[in-house]
């Protein structure tokens, strides 16, 4: 199916979403999320608006809120509720004429709009996501999202742990939510648009495609678009610490180490990395294993430096360990990867 009909498809307004536009005419405000969730339930939709509203109806909508309540109200949504065993990857629509509550999850998000616009909160920090922009919402931040009108949104949700294996340009970046516009790029759209595809024809291959195609768009955005990202931060403080922290790193990362760094900000070394574990997700020696490899990379591509000198550079001792690193997490070892940019910039 070519992208402008899948485009066409996702235009059309499925059943909820038609009462929801007939609910904004009556009552001129979007359907709750309660309210979306017990028609989602009951899989019926009224006659009638006002059959929504009636005593048993309401209570029904209770029930909805208090069993969500009870189970994801601490600990937020979680992977298993939201994925197939075998999955590493869920896209829907965004339902138009809905408001989604705050809520977080513990597995990371992309949020891409099509058309039109989204009023996005993360952690506070409110904007508004217009056609082509690209939002990433890491694990634990607690985000909400509404369509605006006759937006076209799509969220593609990516388990936190398959979401860490990627190979990304700035993968440091990605411990935070950010935002990064990236225009009317027909190639990102269209990507977004062929997961939607695959997920639904469930072909053999469909997840191993969405699999590869998520990290391609991914790369391509930030390789394309990284100028234009935006950090979507909203409590000064921790924020002010987390990138205190990021640079103190960045600027001892020949010999920094866990316990320096505690040191250095007056922290207990366990109590620093779990909480770098539980705000973002990311272990102290994978960010800076992260942070020397894309040092790494650049010097290969940038200078004719030797391996031995960039390995001094970025403070690996153990050059076989560099490789194995450095080919882990860029599929080749650095000789050839130095071999292939140069190759490719020649043609």
């Amino acid at each position: 199916m070519e992208c402008v009909e899948i485009l066409n498809k996702l235009v059309h307004l499925d059943a909820i979403e038609r009462f929801g536009k007939r609910h904004i005419q009556i009552k001129n405000c979007n359907l709750s999320q309660w309210q979306y969730a017990y028609l989602l339930y009951t899989n019926s939709i009224p006659t009638d608006i006002g059959q929504l509203y009636s005593e048993e109806s309401l209570k029904e909508q209770e029930h909805v809120k208090e069993y969500f309540f009870h189970r994801f109200g601490t600990a937020g949504l979680s992977t298993q509720d939201f994925f197939a065993e075998s999955h590493n990857l869920e896209i829907e629509k965004l339902p138009r004429y809905v408001s989604i509550a705050p809520h977080r999850h513990e597995f990371v998000e992309l949020v891409f709009v099509l058309r039109g616009t989204c009023s996005h909160t993360v952690n506070g920090f409110p904007f508004t996501q217009s056609e082509g922009d690209l939002v990433f919402v890491s694990s634990g931040a607690t985000h909400e999202l509404i369509a605006n009108d006759d937006t076209l949104c799509l969220t593609l949700k990516i388990r936190s742990e398959f979401f860490r294996s990627f190979e990304l340009p700035g993968m440091l970046n990605f411990i935070t939510p950010l935002l990064l516009r990236c225009s009317s790029d027909h190639f990102i759209r269209d990507c977004f648009l062929i997961l939607f595809q695959e997920q639904a024809t469930q072909h053999p291959y469909c997840n191993s495609i969405m699999e590869k195609l998520t990290e391609t768009v991914l790369t391509y955005a930030m390789e394309h678009y990284g100028d234009t990202l935006q950090y979507l931060l909203s409590d000064p403080a921790q924020d002010s610490f987390f990138f205190q922290l990021l640079n103190y790193i960045a600027e001892n990362h020949r010999t920094v180490t866990l316990r320096s760094v505690a040191e250095h900000f007056h922290y207990n070394p366990t109590y620093l990395s779990n909480y770098l574990n539980k705000k973002y997700g990311y272990t102290f020696s994978l960010i800076l294993r992260n942070y020397r490899l894309d040092m790494a990379e650049k010097l290969l591509c940038d200078t004719n430096m030797k391996l031995n000198d960039i390995c001094d550079t970025i403070g690996y001792k153990d050059t076989p360990q560099f490789i194995r690193s450095f080919k882990e997490r860029f599929g080749m070892t650095p000789a050839k990867y130095r071999k292939a940019k140069k190759l490719n910039a020649s043609l």
